[in-house]
């Protein structure tokens, strides 16, 4: 038997399989939640998947499941809206790579203690529907914005296979990543780097000025967030760590709990909690951290200045500065995902494209030919978008001139 049980999966005691739940839509374009079952006995995984009606929500809730991350159910009041969003955020796997799971297409634990599919790392695909797939069922749809970060000239990159790849600005001190291996997760600030590894614990490289490196005692991490001098840690019970400046009392979060997403600005930290409402801790001279009276939220992010929040039914919240109209949001429908720079926010349809609003004045709002996006990531005056291909398309500037170059990568 295989003890390596993988981070983030957690025990059905009934079957004795371990899982883990995403909230996502089969092929038909039916809400539900997505089980990954792990058999122990062949170190194989399963998918199943189950539907729910729309406006109900999903109850599923084994019994004995230890440190089983809060994830985020959500009633879905369009059928088709594609909300499929990993709000615990991590992606814990056995090793944090790629590879497709194989689902059986059924409800409950699969039976008679095989697996029906496993992992294949050299089976390619795209994140909405990875190489091995059965007929008439797809894969979780999910935001993978754990695999691209932006900050500072700096655009750090997750592949696949668990290492990364950074592209910087002519002008900025280069950052080293070349050795990171087993990464699941990254982040960037200002002049560090942050990596998630697979059995959670965190690496991080770059400027220590802050003590913004020092993660190195941190374990059983399932998300990471960076920016400025600042790293934060969000554990599997809820709760966060942090290293770095906190000039703003912007890491005064030691009373947060039941958190399961989390998201930093310039000066500012914002969680999502697990009952759709959002807390927040920093600078607050543009009103970026007026969150209290929010609810239903099902993605969070914050810009450099701002805070933004996708609610269930795909319209979006946002405070903060607005003196550039990045806060102007009527037309932002059907939106799965957001991010926001300096003075621009963008948001990622269901369909794979992509709308802005706000500054435009590196030309970081140029998106009309962005398709098949699946992921962003915006900071200062750079947007940056993920494709189902791999592929990474970046546009607008740094402070020195033209964005990172990121032409020749592939994530997958």
């Amino acid at each position: 038997m295989n003890t390596n049980i993988p981070n983030g999966f957690s025990l059905d005691p009934q079957s004795g399989l371990y899982y883990k739940t995403t909230i996502g839509i089969n092929e038909q374009g039916q809400p539900g939640e997505w089980d990954t079952w792990y058999y122990p006995d062949t170190g194989e995984f399963v998918q199943t998947f189950t539907p729910t009606v729309p406006n109900i929500k999903i109850s599923r809730t084994p019994a004995a499941a230890p440190k089983k991350i809060a994830l985020l159910h959500i009633a879905l009041p369009v059928a088709g809206l594609l909300v499929g969003i990993l709000i615990a955020v991590f992606q814990f796997g056995g090793s944090g790579g790629g590879g497709s799971l194989t689902p059986n297409g059924q409800g409950n634990p699969p039976g008679g203690g095989q697996a029906q599919g496993t992992p294949d790392p050299n089976s390619g695909g795209d994140t909405q529907n990875p190489g091995s797939s059965s007929p008439g069922v797809s894969a979780p749809v999910e935001i993978p914005s754990e695999k691209l970060s932006v900050a500072g000239g700096h655009i750090l990159g997750l592949r696949a296979n668990g290492t990364t790849i950074i592209a910087s600005d002519a002008d900025s001190t280069p950052i080293d990543v070349s050795g990171w291996t087993d990464i699941i997760a990254v982040a960037m600030g200002s002049y560090h780097a942050v990596g998630l590894k697979s059995n959670g614990t965190v690496v991080a490289t770059g400027d220590n000025y802050s003590g913004q490196l020092d993660v190195s005692g941190w374990s059983d991490i399932i998300a990471i967030a960076a920016a400025g001098r600042h790293t934060v840690g969000l554990k599997s019970d809820g709760t966060l760590v942090k290293a770095g400046a906190n000039d703003y009392n912007e890491m005064n979060v030691s009373g947060w709990n039941d958190i399961v997403s989390i998201s930093h600005g310039t000066n500012h930290i914002v969680g999502l909690k697990s009952d759709g409402t959002v807390v927040a801790a920093g600078e607050n001279d543009k009103g970026q951290t007026e969150v209290s009276g929010w609810s239903g939220i099902v993605y969070l992010e914050a810009g450099d200045y701002h805070t933004l929040g996708v609610k269930a039914d795909g319209t979006v919240v946002g405070t903060g500065w607005s003196t550039s109209n990045q806060l102007e949001l009527k037309d932002f429908h059907n939106i799965i995902a957001v991010a926001g720079g300096y003075g621009h926010t963008v948001g990622l349809r269901a369909d794979g494209t992509v709308i802005g609003t706000g500054s435009n004045s590196y030309g970081q709002l140029d998106l009309s030919g962005w398709t098949n996006i699946i992921a962003l990531a915006c900071e200062g005056f750079i947007t940056v978008g993920l494709k189902s291909d791999g592929t990474v398309l970046s546009t607008g500037s740094t402070d020195y001139g033209e964005a990172p170059d990121t032409s020749g990568w592939n994530l997958c």
